[in-house]
């Protein structure tokens, strides 16, 4: 099923900021890896992915292309970055604005709908999806990762 027009755009507008953010890392500014004066060492970034880079469906072309790309970013980043450490975290369904522009009928059915597809039995929670950024910035071992939180929506 195709998502609604609103959806997209919701999308779009989430993946021009995350494009505003990549231009400034190219021009000097907002540097990932920011020194944490605090704590004295580097932090690494942790990009934002989709499932549907994955596992793309009809009429998500333009989504499951930006996810995919974002992906090989934080790998070639990952290495042109060294030592500073680039991961990504790639989420299924999960209940955010993201999904704030469909009517909240539609958007109910949609979390039900994913939530009886899923192993885990319900749609994400945005706290569910922010341990995995958590993990990626606390570990200091793995680079170059894509993380994919998405209640098990690829096993299917």
């Amino acid at each position: 099923m195709a998502p609604p027009r609103e959806v997209c755009t919701g999308f779009a507008s989430v993946v021009e900021a995350q494009a505003k953010r990549l231009r400034a890392i190219a021009e000097g500014g907002n540097q990932p890896g920011r020194v944490c004066e605090a704590v004295g060492r580097i932090l690494p970034d942790v990009f934002t992915s989709g499932i549907a880079g994955q596992r793309p469906r009809a009429g998500w072309a333009l989504g499951a292309s930006i996810c995919s790309a974002v992906e090989g970013l934080t790998r070639a980043l990952a290495v042109e970055l060294a030592p500073i450490r680039v991961n990504a975290v790639s989420p299924g369904v999960v209940k955010t604005p993201l999904w704030g522009e469909m009517p909240e009928a539609d958007r109910d059915a949609l979390y039900q709908q994913v939530a009886r597809t899923l192993p885990v039995g319900h749609a994400g929670e945005p706290a569910e999806i922010a341990e995995a950024y958590l993990y990626l910035m606390r570990q200091t071992y793995g680079t170059g990762q894509v993380l994919v939180v998405d209640g098990g929506a690829l096993l299917d």
